[in-house]
C-alpha cells in the first residue's frame, strides 16, 4: 500500500508517536465516551467502523489512499467520528461510506481503506479541546471538508475547510469550475473576508494548527476568532460555547456560498468577528494550546502568539498586522518611508490609492520609484508601492497613511514621534511605607508622607513620618538631598502619616503643611527648608484614620481631609487649633483627593474601588450635602479608579483591567449624568488590584499615571483626544512590610521632575533630556 505514515506528517512529533494513545486525563475519557461510536471498544484503534466500499464492479478501477491525518479545531479528542464519503467530480454522491474514529486526543484518524474514487466529502463530529476555556468542549462540533486524493492525500479537516465547504460545491456544480480552481476561489474569498490578501494559494486540508508555519498560523489564527467571537455571545444567547460556535460558522458558510462575499443580511456576523479580531488573549490561547500538546506529544517549538497576530486585523481598520507597518522613535517633522508592497498576480490591473485619515498628514505614495498622486494609477504584478510620511511635530504623535488597491486597504503604515524622555535617577526605599507625596509652588521642596515599615521577622521599624528632601538641583545625575524627618512624639512607634499637603499660600520656605495622622488626627507643620527646622503647630482631632488630605482651598481657608470612616471633612484653619467645620458621606475609603482648579467640586477615589464620589463646594467653601457617585461604567470599561482634575469641572478617569491602563477626560458639569470627551488605552502588565495614581500639572497640561510599575505621561491639552506622550517602567525595588498602599505621583511645577511611589519605593525622575 501507498500510505504515508503519521510521522511524516507530523516530523515534531518524532519518536513520542507510540505514546500519542495516552488519554489527556480521565475526564477527558470520561467525555470522550459520550461520542464514543456505537461498538467501538471491540474495534483496534484506527480501524473503519463500517465500510461500503467497492463493489465487484468496481473491483479493478483505480483506488485512491489517504493519509493519516487531523481533525482540529482545538484538537478533537479520541472517539470523534469521521465520516468519508466517495464523491464523483461534481461533487455528489458516486460510491461507498466509511466511517472511522479519531485515535488520540490531539485528533488524529486513519482513513485506512482504499477509496474508488480521489473525490471525497468528510464530516467528523466530536469533542474538541477549547484553547480559550482550556478544556474540553461539552458538546460536540461538526467541521466538514471535500477532498482530491488524486492532488494531495492530506485530509486535515479544520474551521478553514469547513467555511469552505458549502462554496465549493456551488462553484463545481452551479458554476461548472474544476474541483481545484474552485477550492483556491473559495479560499482566496474566506481569507478576503478576513482581509488576508497577497498570499499564495493555501490548500486549507494541508494545514495543521501545531506547527509554526505561516500557513498554520493563519488556521489557528480564523480559529481563535471564530471561538472568541463564540465565547463572548454564548451567555447572551443562552447557548452553549459550542452551540454558538456551530452557528457562526454555519452561518458564515451559508452566507459565503452563494457569490464568496459575506453579505451578513442580519448586520451581525461581521460586527462579532470584528470584535473577536480586537478582544481574542492570543498569549493565553497559544500558552493553552502548547500545553496540551506537550501532556501528549513533544512539541519543541512552542505555540507562538506572534505567528497568530500577523493574521488577524487588531484594531478594526480592515489591514491584518502583518500589513500594519511602522516606524517608532521618528524625530519630529522628518521623512520616512515604509517597506515595498509587492503587488500580486491577484492584484494585477488593480488601481492602487493614497488614504489619509487626517488630512494635515503630509503623504506620498510611490510607485516604482515615482510619485503618483493619491487619487491613484493602475498597478500591475510585481510593482514596488511605498508610502512616505512626515512625523508630527509632538512626542508620540502618530500619523497614518493607507494604501489601498481597488478601494481596499492592503496595508497601514505609522509613524510615531519619538516620547518624552524619562529618566529614572533614584529609588529610595529607606522612608517607611511610602503613602503620599506633596511639592513646593517653586520645584524645590519635595514633602514625603509615610506610616511605619515591618521587617522581614514582622518587627515594626520605627521609620514612619514626614520626610521633606531638596530638589533644587535634582537632576538626571543627581539625587533628593534629605533635610528633615519629623516624627509623631505624641504616639511613638506606631506613628505615621498617610497624606500631606501644603497650603497654597507657601510659595516658598518657611512651609505650611498639614498631615493626615495614622492616630486620628490633622497635624500643622511649619516648615523652615534654610535653618533647616520644624515649628509643630496645632493638631485637630477627628473620629476616625486620616487617610487622605488636599490642600487648602484658595481665598477659602479650608483643608479637606478623607477618613477611613467613609467621610470627607471640611478644616477650617483659619482658627487655632483648626476645626471641623463640615462633613460629608461617601461610599468608599478616601485614599486620594482632588480639587477643581476653581475650588467648586472634590473628587474622593480609593485607587483601587471600580468607583469615584463627587461632592460639590459652595462659595463659602462649605461642602454642599450629598455626594455624587461617579462609578459609571460607560466612562470606562474597566471602571474608574482614580481621578484628577485637569480644568474647572473636568476630569481625566482612570481604571485598569487584564493589561490595560485606561483613561477617559471627563465632563462633570452635571454630576449626575457624566459625559464622556475622550479616551485612550495603555498596555501594562497584567493588573492585580494593586491601584493607580495619578495627579495633574496645570504648568505643563500633562497627567501623570502610575499603575503596575509603569508611569506614563498622558497629555490632555486636547481633551477629545488624551495621548500618552512618554513613559518609563520603574526599577523592582521592595521593601518589607505589611502595609501595601496605592501608589501616589506629583511633579514638580516646573515640569522637568516627577516622583512617584510604586512597590513601596518612592522614585526620583527626570523629564527630558
Amino acid at each position: 500500500m501507498h500510505n504515508r505514515s503519521l510521522r511524516s506528517e507530523i516530523p515534531t512529533y518524532e519518536s513520542n508517536l507510540p505514546q500519542i494513545m495516552i488519554d489527556l486525563s480521565s475526564a477527558v475519557a470520561r467525555r470522550a465516551a459520550r461520542w464514543a461510536y456505537r461498538g467501538c471498544l471491540l474495534l483496534a484503534v484506527g480501524l473503519p467502523l463500517s465500510g461500503c466500499g467497492a463493489s465487484g464492479d468496481n473491483a479493478t478501477a483505480p483506488s485512491y489512499k489517504a493519509n493519516n491525518s487531523f481533525v482540529q479545531k482545538g484538537p478533537y479528542i479520541r472517539f470523534s467520528t469521521v465520516t468519508v464519503d466517495e464523491l464523483d467530480q461534481t461533487l455528489n454522491p458516486a460510491g461507498g461510506t466509511y466511517t472511522y474514529q479519531t485515535n488520540t486526543d490531539i485528533g488524529t484518524f486513519s482513513p485506512i481503506d482504499d477509496f474508488h474514487s480521489p473525490y471525497l466529502s468528510l464530516t467528523a463530529s466530536g469533542g474538541y479541546f477549547d484553547e480559550i476555556a482550556n478544556a474540553v468542549s461539552t458538546d460536540p462540533l461538526t467541521l466538514r471538508e471535500y477532498a482530491d486524493l488524486s492532488s494531495n492525500t492530506s485530509v486535515n479537516i479544520n474551521i478553514l475547510t469547513t467555511l469552505a465547504y458549502q462554496r465549493i460545491k456551488t462553484l463545481v456544480s452551479q458554476s461548472q469550475m474544476d474541483f481545484s480552481a474552485a477550492c483556491a476561489q473559495a479560499a482566496k474569498e474566506v481569507l478576503a473576508a478576513f482581509h488576508i490578501r497577497n498570499i499564495p494559494f493555501i490548500d486549507f486540508s494541508g494545514l495543521n494548527i501545531s506547527r509554526s508555519g505561516d500557513k498554520d498560523s493563519i488556521l489557528m489564527a480564523i480559529s481563535s476568532i471564530f471561538l472568541q467571537a463564540a465565547t463572548t455571545r454564548a451567555p447572551a444567547d443562552s447557548l452553549t460555547t459550542t452551540g454558538e460556535l456551530t452557528k457562526l460558522i454555519n452561518n458564515f458558510a451559508t452566507d459565503l456560498a452563494d457569490n464568496g462575499v459575506i453579505d451578513d443580511g442580519s448586520g451581525t456576523l461581521l460586527p462579532a468577528l470584528a470584535e473577536a479580531s480586537q478582544t481574542v488573549d492570543l498569549t493565553t490561547l497559544a500558552k493553552n494550546l502548547t500545553n496540551m500538546y506537550r501532556k501528549i506529544v513533544s512539541l519543541p517549538t512552542p505555540i507562538s502568539a506572534d505567528n497568530i497576530v500577523k493574521w488577524i486585523d487588531r484594531d478594526g481598520d480592515g489591514v491584518i498586522e502583518k500589513y500594519s507597518l511602522s516606524q517608532t522613535n521618528a524625530q519630529a517633522g522628518t521623512d520616512y518611508t515604509s517597506a515595498n508592497y509587492i503587488v500580486a498576480a491577484g492584484d494585477d490591473s488593480t488601481t492602487a490609492s493614497l488614504y489619509v485619515p487626517d488630512p494635515s498628514t503630509l503623504a506620498v505614495m510611490k510607485i516604482n520609484g515615482t510619485q503618483y498622486p493619491a487619487s491613484g494609477k493602475t498597478v500591475h504584478t510585481g510593482d514596488k508601492i511605498t508610502l512616505t510620511l512626515t512625523a508630527g511635530a509632538q512626542p508620540m504623535d502618530a500619523v497614518s497613511a493607507y494604501l489601498k488597491l481597488n478601494s481596499t486597504p492592503v496595508e497601514k503604515y505609522t509613524v510615531v514621534t519619538a516620547p518624552i524622555a524619562v529618566t529614572n535617577v533614584t529609588a529610595m526605599t529607606s522612608v517607611g511605607e511610602p503613602s503620599d507625596l506633596a511639592i513646593s509652588p517653586d520645584s524645590k521642596t519635595l514633602f514625603l508622607a509615610s506610616m511605619p515599615s515591618t521587617s522581614a521577622g514582622s518587627t515594626l521599624r520605627n521609620d514612619g513620618g514626614l520626610y521633606v528632601y531638596d530638589v533644587t538641583n535634582v537632576t538626571n545625575s543627581l539625587s533628593p538631598n534629605r533635610i528633615l524627618l519629623e516624627q509623631d512624639a505624641d504616639s511613638g512607634l506606631y506613628a505615621g502619616y498617610y497624606g500631606v499637603a501644603l497650603s497654597d499660600t507657601s510659595v516658598s520656605s518657611p512651609y505650611t503643611v498639614y498631615v493626615a495622622d495614622s492616630q486620628q488626627k490633622m497635624r500643622e507643620f511649619t516648615i523652615d527648608t534654610t535653618t533647616p527646622g520644624v515649628t509643630v503647630g496645632a493638631t485637630t482631632a477627628i473620629t476616625n484614620l486620616a487617610t487622605s488630605i488636599v490642600q487648602a482651598a484658595s481665598g477659602l481657608s479650608k483643608v479637606f481631609l478623607g477618613t477611613a470612616g467613609y467621610n470627607v471633612h471640611g478644616i477650617d484653619v483659619t482658627v487655632s487649633p483648626p476645626t471641623v467645620s463640615d462633613t460629608e458621606n461617601i461610599t468608599l475609603q478616601p485614599r486620594g483627593l482632588t480639587i477643581s482648579p476653581d475650588y467648586t467640586q472634590l473628587i474622593a477615589y480609593s485607587g483601587v474601588q471600580a468607583k469615584v464620589d463627587e461632592l460639590d463646594i459652595d462659595s463659602t467653601g462649605a461642602l454642599t450635602p450629598g455626594a455624587t457617585d461617579i462609578a459609571n461604567a460607560n466612562l470606562l470599561p474597566t471602571g474608574v479608579l482614580a481621578a484628577a482634575y485637569f480644568a474647572n469641572k473636568q476630569i481625566l478617569a482612570v481604571g485598569a483591567s487584564g493589561t490595560e491602563l485606561r483613561f477617559a477626560t471627563v465632563d462633570l458639569t452635571v454630576p449626575t449624568a457624566p459625559a464622556k470627551r475622550g479616551e485612550g488605552v495603555a498596555a501594562i502588565p497584567a493588573y492585580d488590584g494593586t491601584g493607580i495614581g495619578v495627579s495633574y500639572s496645570q504648568d505643563t497640561n500633562m497627567a501623570y499615571v502610575v499603575v503596575m510599575g509603569k508611569l506614563f505621561l498622558i497629555d490632555v491639552s486636547d481633551p477629545v483626544h488624551p495621548i500618552v506622550r512618554g513613559s518609563l517602567v520603574f526599577p523592582n525595588t521592595v521593601a518589607s512590610s505589611k502595609l501595601s498602599l496605592p501608589p501616589k505621583v506629583v511633579a514638580s511645577p516646573d515640569g522637568a521632575s516627577v516622583y512617584a511611589i510604586w512597590n513601596r519605593a518612592v522614585f526620583s525622575l527626570h523629564i527630558g533630556p
